[in-house]
């Protein structure tokens, strides 16, 4: 099973952004390959990353393309290169050591984008913006089993979760392509949700 992540990356050295990242991905009991689009940094992001011990694919771009169009040289990449899986994961966000392997072990038919829950920055409740999308009229089970019983092992249907953590098998990407180049920033989510639908 090969997964790569796809990591874009614009002045991540703040806040230790990059090193969280990057360290939680080492940290991982499923080892995947880590693909990152420094979107023409000012910082030494860069310079961090290529003075690490563990091997990345690192692009560094002359300019800075936007979400949608760096994450799409991954997805070129791991097309060519026959990867089962690819998870985006924004610079900011770390995984749990067991995070992959959970979402390995989900039955993803029919799924074409899963996201783990997505947590706040220290980790004590789920991120406001991710929330926003899981109420009673975009995913009723996810409210109604996290006031009664608590959340199951198991997907919760919505129509969109924002890309900070998207696990997606290589099949959506054969099949929907790329992120839309008329989104630079923001938005290039949302119209990817609406055509994997």
């Amino acid at each position: 099973m090969r997964i790569l992540i796809i990591i874009v990356t614009y002045n991540a050295i703040r806040h230790n952004w990059i090193h969280n990242c990057l360290n939680s991905i080492a940290e991982s009991s499923v080892s995947p390959d880590v693909f990152i689009v420094d979107n023409n940094s000012t910082d030494d992001t860069c310079d961090y990353i290529k003075s690490l011990r563990r091997e990345y694919i690192l692009i560094e771009s002359k300019e800075n393309l936007g979400f949608g169009k760096a994450n799409n040289l991954g997805f070129e990449y791991a097309l060519k290169h026959h990867y089962d899986y690819v998870f985006l994961l924004n610079q900011d966000a770390y995984l749990e050591p067991d995070t992959i392997e959970k979402l390995l072990q989900l039955d993803l038919t029919g799924y074409g984008i899963i996201s783990p829950l997505q947590c706040n920055g220290n980790g004590s409740g789920i991120d406001e913006d991710f929330l926003e999308f899981l109420g009673p009229r975009q995913s009723p089970d996810f409210l109604s089993d996290g006031i009664s019983s608590g959340f199951k092992d198991k997907i919760y249907d919505c129509n969109f979760v924002m890309a900070a953590a998207w696990f997606m098998p290589i099949e959506t990407v054969k099949k929907i392509g790329g992120f839309s180049p008329f989104f630079y920033h923001y938005g290039e989510d949302e119209n990817y949700c609406h055509r994997v639908l």
